[in-house]
């Protein structure tokens, strides 16, 4: 054959990454051609000597390599909140700064925890509940009342406000 494998085929067909028939072809000329063939002995070895070295436990950087990146390492600029005072730093601020906020939560008085309490005058309502049933503006839309969960002196107490609102002035203020 006059045309010879790329270094591409031959490196994929060593590591077995070539689809069927790219296999095959690839075999059928290694068998058929000197040159190919002893190049990819070639890669074979080089391969096998790249996993023995890379298998190898602990390498040495040479002293110059390693001068190189300490000179690289120093010479960078170092950030800008390193130049700060330390209780400035980030990582100790934050902690400090949410420290703070919990104590101010906690010494601070508690009206911040309690729910706002509403005072409702209920006799502004029964008198205007009153005098909206003295005007008849409920006469459309009457409902229904079940008063047999109300117990008695619930009931008596309702009665007793409803006649009240009825029979006094709803919007007399000094009451």
């Amino acid at each position: 054959m006059s045309d010879h494998l790329t270094a591409a085929e031959r490196i994929d067909y060593l590591h077995r990454e070539l689809d069927e028939t790219t296999d095959a072809r690839v075999q059928l000329h290694l068998t058929d051609c000197e040159f190919c063939r002893t190049e990819a002995e070639y890669e074979a070895r080089l391969t096998d000597l790249i996993r023995a070295c890379a298998a190898q436990e602990e390498r040495e950087l040479p002293s110059e390599v390693k001068a190189g990146i300490w000179q690289i390492i120093h010479s960078q600029r170092r950030p800008s909140f390193i130049s700060l005072p330390g209780f400035l730093r980030p990582a100790i601020s934050l902690p400090l700064a949410t420290a703070a906020a919990l104590a101010l939560w906690f010494l601070l008085p508690f009206s911040h925890l309690a729910p706002a309490t509403v005072k409702i005058d209920a006799r502004y309502f029964l008198r205007a509940h009153a005098s909206d049933v003295a005007r008849g503006s409920f006469s459309e839309r009457l409902v229904p009342v079940n008063f047999e969960s109300v117990s008695q002196a619930e009931h008596r107490l309702i009665r007793t406000a409803l006649l009240q609102a009825v029979v006094t002035d709803p919007f007399d203020t000094e009451r």
